[in-house]
């Protein structure tokens, strides 16, 4: 989380945002800071063994994308944790050679996070055999 001008990036005056794989939430009452993280295949790893130390590597190619992209938001850093999820590769489209079915994988770590927009592309799935949302990033290979 990092916080620069604290009032430009409150709940109701900024939004959650998704940039390539670049995301990031406003500063909430109770998290003071703005958060900004980077969906990335990092090493192979096990719960019980997860490296979680903060590494300057890690922090620099945050800070990259807020000079570039954010520079208002490239402030001190309060807080930097490392975070694991199972990243399954392709969830969501059409099962190959059965057009009427769709696969969906919901249960990595980006099944929560995602979980609105999963149902309402099934839902378009399921009633126009398409959607308009841009989930081509989850498609099926």
């Amino acid at each position: 989380m990092f916080l620069s001008d604290a009032a430009l990036f409150q709940l109701g005056r900024f939004p959650c945002w998704l940039s390539g794989a670049y995301y990031g939430f406003p500063a909430l009452p109770d998290h003071p800071g703005f958060k900004v993280a980077k969906h990335w295949r990092g090493e192979l790893t096990d719960p019980n063994t997860v490296d979680r130390q903060q590494k300057s590597s890690d922090e620099s190619l945050i800070r990259d994308f807020l000079r570039g992209q954010i520079p208002s938001a490239n402030g001190p850093m309060i807080q930097m944790k490392i975070c694991m999820y199972t990243h399954g590769g392709s969830w969501l489209g059409p099962l190959a050679g059965e057009p009427r079915v769709t696969f969906v994988v919901a249960c990595n770590g980006g099944g929560f996070k995602f979980s609105s927009a999963l149902g309402e592309a099934l839902a378009d799935y399921a009633c126009d055999g398409k959607t308009d949302l841009p989930v081509s990033f989850m498609r099926l290979l």
